[in-house]
């Protein structure tokens, strides 16, 4: 009997001192529209890219601006036009074949061509080739003189030789980020598989990782469980908000990037979960069909636009709907907002408009608008209607929305409210511009220069179809100016262009929360520019 019970206790501390291969299972609110890093656009799609892809330019565990794929370098030309770099050692695709500047190149070419719709064009506009040399190295050639280059290499690569060699700009519609046996990344997993539309995705482990995997600490004791590696991560879509909040508390799911508001309390309170704040990279907005398909008081009327932007209770939000005060719309909270204005340098000076209805009411009628008998504005017989349109399913930013309809229809206008599906959205509003005013969440890199993808007359990214000559001078003029000083006065001339036109009505910044199962999941640190960048460090723990 005693040598028995020897051997269950041998068999029991050998067990748990042998570290498994774990499963971590993640619950998100939304389906992806594509795993392709060149064409994301939400939040989603950009927490998921991190998995599989890596940018040339990133950030360490402080968040400080450093290379990734290569090596910095201080040779340069006379003229600061070319600049020398070597890729670091070790990178790999997934299909085991070697990262080459050929892959730089092709990535940076299809990013540059506006069909691609990328949102990384604004980094690579003044890059004119990335050319191959000897024993690793690549010269970047710049269109104009370049002081700091990396600044420019802050976008994500992808394999060149995945693609057809007539290839020109990528398509969110291509294979590459929709099939997994097309899809090749240097990122820390692979995508192995999915099914439906994105509703359950499969990541495995990419042994040879260049960044490597942490070392597993060591147990406490004899008969705590091993830590186990995160070898396998599976991504469930559930959209109903609530049973997702209850999956996470139910140990179905161990980690939930995007918590709402209204759940933290619960959350936080719930002994085997808990909460982790981090940067939330996407601002908030409504914006404005510029073009001939949206009304035509708010198209032909900034006046319009900004009594309109006069209306949004922004201060109110923030105490009535998320309990917090003013001081998120200051400037060290609002500098990643353009129009807040504060992004891409801008003008300190500018602010937000206080709300003031009476006033919007006073700009409305000195336009010639008046009240007609049912209470709709109108002008020349033409009643003030607009069609509104938001795909958000976050139920704060849902009655942001509510309260914005109703101050509309204070103001005097009579308000069509849509919510629509992703998918309907994207064709109706963002492709065929079907809307009047729209409720937009953006997602952008940290060092993004996001203004000329937004409001530039041509770019295709401009779905409101904004067009201002002035603002389109200045960008281009910004393009060749090598002074940082003379950038920065640029750009602050151009939030002054921004504020006055009013195409978009900014809103605040808000922090991200996780939910995750701090029993379960450990080392867990999500980062706001790539949500999953330290991931070959967490590890996880069996239940026991």
């Amino acid at each position: 009997m005693k040598k028995i019970f020897h051997v269950i206790v041998f068999f029991i501390v050998f067990a748990c001192s042998v570290g498994q291969a774990a499963k971590l299972a993640i619950g998100e609110g939304q389906s992806p529209r594509n795993l392709n890093p060149l064409v994301i656009k939400f939040a989603v799609e950009q927490r998921l890219k991190s998995l599989v892809f890596k940018s040339m330019m990133g950030y360490d565990y402080q968040e400080r601006p450093v290379p990734i794929l290569f090596q910095n370098s201080d040779t340069n030309s006379d003229d600061l036009m070319e600049w020398k770099f070597k890729i670091a050692p070790g990178i790999k695709w997934n299909d085991g074949v070697d990262v080459s500047a050929v892959d730089f190149d092709f990535s940076r070419g299809v990013i540059a061509n506006s069909a691609s719709r990328s949102i990384y064009r604004e980094f690579v506009t003044n890059i004119r080739s990335i050319s191959e040399l000897q024993d690793g190295e690549f010269n970047i050639t710049f269109l104009r003189t370049v002081e700091r280059p990396t600044e420019m290499l802050y976008f994500p690569i992808v394999p060149r030789h995945k693609f057809d060699d007539r290839t020109r700009h990528i398509s969110e519609n291509g294979e590459f980020g929709l099939i997994p046996e097309m899809t090749v990344g240097c990122g820390p997993y692979v995508f192995k598989a999915r099914e439906g539309a994105f509703n359950r995705i499969m990541f495995e482990r990419f042994e040879q990782y260049f960044g490597g995997w942490g070392d597993l600490p060591d147990k406490t004791g004899p008969f705590d469980p091993a830590p186990e590696r995160i070898d396998k991560i599976v991504v469930e879509v559930i959209e109903d908000p609530v049973l997702l909040r209850q999956a996470l508390m139910q140990g179905r799911f161990h980690l939930l990037p995007e918590v709402r508001s209204e759940d933290l309390e619960l959350l936080t309170n719930t002994p085997t979960t808990k909460i982790k704040e981090y940067p939330r990279l996407t601002f908030s907005s409504f914006v404005y069909n510029m073009g001939e398909s949206g009304n035509q008081f708010i198209s032909e009327y900034k006046k319009v636009r900004q009594a309109i932007d006069m209306v949004i209770d922004r201060s109110g939000n923030l105490r009535q709907i998320y309990n917090i005060g003013e001081d998120i719309m200051s400037p060290d909270m609002s500098q990643i907002l353009p129009g807040g204005p504060y992004i891409d340098g801008g003008n300190l000076d500018l602010s937000y408009r206080p709300y003031d209805m009476e006033l919007a009411k006073r700009m409305l009628s000195e336009l010639g608008f008046e009240r007609g008998s049912d209470g709709i504005l109108e002008k020349h017989g033409v009643k003030f209607e607009v069609r509104l349109v938001t795909h958000t399913r976050d139920n704060s930013m849902e009655q942001v929305c509510q309260r914005f309809v109703s101050n509309l229809e204070e103001l005097g206008v009579k308000v069509d409210f849509q919510h629509m599906e992703l998918i309907q959205y994207e064709s109706e509003v963002v492709n065929d511009r079907k809307f009047d005013i729209a409720f937009e969440e953006f997602w952008f890199e940290k060092n993004q220069k996001i203004v000329r993808e937004l409001f530039y007359s041509s770019s295709a990214n401009n779905f409101i179809g904004y067009n201002n000559p002035d603002l389109d001078r200045l960008c281009d003029r910004i393009s060749n100016l090598p002074d940082m000083d003379d950038e920065l006065s640029a750009r602050s001339e151009i939030h002054s262009i921004l504020h006055d036109d009013v195409p978009y009505s900014f809103l605040f910044y808000l922090p991200s929360y996780a939910g995750y199962s701090h029993n379960r999941l450990k080392n867990f640190d999500p980062k706001g520019h790539d949500f999953y960048d330290d991931i070959n460090l967490w590890y996880m723990v069996p239940e026991w």
